[in-house]
């Protein structure tokens, strides 16, 4: 029989049943326990490393944090956790993966002078298959997982290669499977280990001591490992997580997918938190940008400091079961304040940067002539080209006016504008106005603003909408589009987006059920208006009701243009309840936008994490929906499954126990709402869905100008990508060093050459399928360095 190889750990949970604050007092006295048995016994080993909560430590207690670094040093205490936390590992964009690497590595380099080898990420609900890059790419080589667990994902042994999708391997363990996992009878552990290791080709991981609240290895446990190693004929050693691997050979088999869970819940659940990360997540990366923009332009000082703590709390709140909608309401007060206080001042610096640019364009408007000028700033590295609105001030710098408005850029190109609802109500105080343009990668175009005192005409109310691209019909009695009829594919739609509502009584996080229960009955149309009827777009909006609940549905199509909008407000009251949007694509192949990658995917009936996009295809066309809002689906043949919001009960962990009769808290009672757009396309190529995915999730910021004279013209490009299947995941300085760092991640499966363009400079970068390479801008070459920004040798 193989050896059983003793990992002493605490699986700890910052934030579940209890807020942060709880959880720091816990996790002191573990590490008491923890520093105290190495004291008792010399072969005792620990293994944690979190290192938000090693701050914590420095913070109240620098005498303990000492110590733990002494025994660091010594071997004695393993650092086995090389990212921030262990996060929800499909919620998040593709670089807040490589930023867990990078602070969490960053941070056990500065302060125990080393690097983690390994992630022991045991407790997430799955895993996305750019992982084991991710981990090469910053000096680890090892990963420790649970789930998915043998019923969901059969594994002929726990100990396997996992490759990722651009080739990467990292040897990987999944705990759990041959013994529980902290479980504290050890002599009832070892024997259920080894009545499932008869023929195991590798040794068993068991990792012991006690679980979530805190609490480290009994002294009862030790002292049973050291009576079970002279009892038995095998092994029973003190070790740390790098050395079970060491003490391996190879794996003997390789699992090259992504490993997805059927407890779905953390996928589904509140979708708002889920938002709210992606919004700062976005709000960073625009602030790195810009405050890069501003240092080379302006010499303006680049706040690297601003940023990294703006991350951290970022990454924090990646924990799984922030994230993923598993823990306490509590938990969400803290959760919200501390993204907002991220989106704040990232916007902040943002703004600050990019007015302080802005300030020195020579504006196309003229006093007395132009009012005021529009500012559009496009961050993404790909022109946008589409919609944009803005809204003007008239009272009290001018007289009041509520008439026409056209733009006009520098060239005299003029844009027309269609008056649209503004966000006050004070008749002639202020402008709102839709309008298309083309604006530049990483840059900004002018438009100066024109008053042409035309009158606007009256919205008409309507069902039937014609387009360029499309034949809408809206029935008048269920409120649902009907009907929509592409005419370059010469193809007609039916039932693409119906709201639908299924009984849910699974727990939080999905352990008592892999499905929803029964469709209930359907929503009922209250009232159905046109809002917008001009000349660019058309907007309707249809109030349901279910129940006690009301949601309304904002139908939005556009003159020329392949693609409309849905978006989505709901007031739920209902309990144990999931609500989805149904839509009948007539395409069954489906692929899937996850964390710097894109997976193929089939059935499912469990609800499947998607990041920003999901495609439905075939040979001839193509659905693809992209998503402000929607987190997670289902899948049957050609119909999908958007899930909008689900009631169950916080922090629910009922497995065969019946529900009290009490006054619950329920995820996502009151006010939810988001958005999607649905894209409808020529072919079975990409055509660049991750782009427009994420210039729909990340729109233009449009700024209104008084008119002055600058040193930059009015319109400009800083930096580009050219190239499809390419994204420009960050753009930023060097965390230790004055450098600029590239990040670039294909994401679509494609081997090819981009062409980056950074303030006049122009490389050639060779792409590998799903590779995500990291570049230091060395004068007048690229480097590519670890994701730790440091050296390859």
């Amino acid at each position: 029989m193989k050896n059983i190889v003793m990992i002493g750990s605490t699986h700890f949970d910052p934030v579940w049943t209890w807020t942060w604050e709880e959880g720091m007092a816990s996790i002191h006295s573990t590490f008491r326990s923890a520093l105290d048995r190495m004291k008792e016994d010399e072969e005792f080993i620990y293994s944690f490393s979190t290192p938000p909560v090693f701050e914590w430590i420095r913070e109240i207690d620098p005498a303990m944090f000492e110590e733990i670094k002494e025994r660091v040093k010594e071997g004695r205490w393993e650092l086995c956790e090389g990212w921030w936390v262990q996060p929800d590992c499909f919620t998040g964009c593709g670089e807040s993966y490589v930023r867990q690497s990078l602070y969490g590595q960053l941070y056990l380099k500065e302060q125990f002078g080393r690097y983690s080898r390994s992630v022991f990420n045991v407790d997430s609900f799955g895993h996305n298959s750019q992982i084991p890059q991710i981990l090469k790419k910053s000096h680890m080589d090892y990963y420790c997982m649970c789930r998915p667990e043998q019923w969901f994902f059969e594994l002929d042994s726990p100990y396997f290669w996992w490759e990722g999708k651009d080739g990467s391997r990292v040897q990987t363990f999944r705990i759990g499977q041959y013994s529980e996992i902290y479980n504290k009878d050890m002599r009832t552990n070892v024997a259920l280990a080894e009545s499932n290791m008869k023929d195991a080709p590798c040794d068993e991981m068991m990792v012991y001591g006690i679980t979530n609240h805190g609490g480290a290895p009994t002294k009862k446990a030790i002292s049973d490992i050291h009576e079970l190693n002279g009892e038995k004929e095998y092994s029973l050693p003190f070790s740390t997580v790098a050395g079970y691997f060491e003490m391996q050979e190879e794996p003997s088999h390789t699992v090259s997918t992504e490993m997805i869970t059927k407890n779905f819940g953390p996928y589904v659940n509140l979708s708002g938190i889920k938002q709210k990360n992606r919004t700062a997540e976005y709000a960073v990366l625009n602030a790195e940008k810009t405050a890069l923009l501003a240092e080379t332009l302006l010499n303006i000082p680049y706040k690297k400091e601003v940023f990294a703590s703006c991350w951290k709390d970022i990454l924090f709140n990646h924990f799984h079961d922030i994230l993923g909608g598993a823990s306490t309401k509590e938990v969400y007060v803290d959760a919200n304040n501390q993204l907002g206080r991220v989106i704040f001042t990232a916007n902040e610096r943002m703004h600050l940067n990019l007015q302080a640019i802005t300030k020195k364009i020579n504006t196309p408007g003229k006093n007395p002539e132009n009012p005021w000028n529009v500012v559009v700033w496009n961050l993404e590295e790909t022109p946008y080209h589409g919609y944009l609105e803005a809204e003007m001030q008239w009272l009290h710098e001018f007289p009041a006016y509520s008439e026409g408005i056209v733009l006009e850029d520098e060239d005299g190109t003029r844009y027309p504008c269609q008056i649209i609802l503004e966000t006050s109500v004070i008749p002639g105080f202020r402008s709102r106005v839709l309008f298309k343009a083309e604006i530049p990668s990483v840059g900004y175009k002018l438009f100066k603003v024109i008053q042409t005192g035309e009158q606007q005409k009256k919205r008409q109310f309507t069902t039937q909408i014609e387009t360029e691209e499309f034949s809408v019909q809206i029935d008048e009695t269920t409120g649902f589009i009907s009907s929509i009829y592409s005419k370059k594919l010469n193809k007609t739609f039916a039932d693409l987006l119906v709201p639908k509502c299924f009984e849910d009584e699974a727990d939080n996080e999905g352990f008592s059920a892999t499905t929803y229960g029964k469709e209930l009955e359907g929503f009922t149309l209250l009232e159905l208006q046109t809002l917008e009827s001009g000349p660019a777009r058309w907007v309707l909006k249809a109030d349901f009701g279910f129940r006690t609940s009301l949601v309304s549905m904002y139908y939005t199509f556009y003159r020329d243009i392949d693609y409309f909008d849905v978006a989505y407000r709901a007031n739920w009251n209902e309990k144990h309840t999931v609500v989805k949007l149904m839509a009948k694509t007539g395409y069954d192949s489906c692929l899937v936008a996850s964390p710097y990658a894109s997976e193929i995917r089939g059935d499912t009936d469990s609800d499947a994490p998607m990041g920003e996009w999901i495609r439905m295809y075939d040979q001839s066309g193509e659905v693809a929906i992209l998503s402000g809002g929607v987190f997670a689906y289902t899948k049957e043949k050609d119909l999908l499954g958007l899930s909008l919001l689900r009631s169950c009960i916080y922090a629910d962990m009922r497995l065969d126990s019946e529900l009290k009769d009490e006054d619950y808290p329920y995820t996502d009672f009151g006010i939810s709402e988001g958005k999607l757009r649905i894209v409808i396309h020529e072919g079975k190529e990409n055509r660049g869905i991750s782009a427009l995915a994420k210039q729909f999730n990340n729109p233009p910021i449009v700024l209104c100008e008084a008119n002055h004279e600058g040193m930059y013209p009015a319109e400009q490009s800083f930096v580009s990508l050219e190239g499809t299947g390419v994204v420009l995941g960050a753009m930023k300085k060097q965390e230790l060093g004055e450098d600029t760092v590239i990040r670039l991640a294909e994401v679509e499966g494609n081997e090819g050459q981009v062409i980056l363009r950074y303030f006049g400079k122009k490389y050639a970068v060779s792409m590998n399928p799903y590779e995500i390479k990291t570049l230091k801008i060395d004068g007048e070459y690229l480097k590519e360095v670890y994701i730790t920004e440091d050296e390859i040798n």
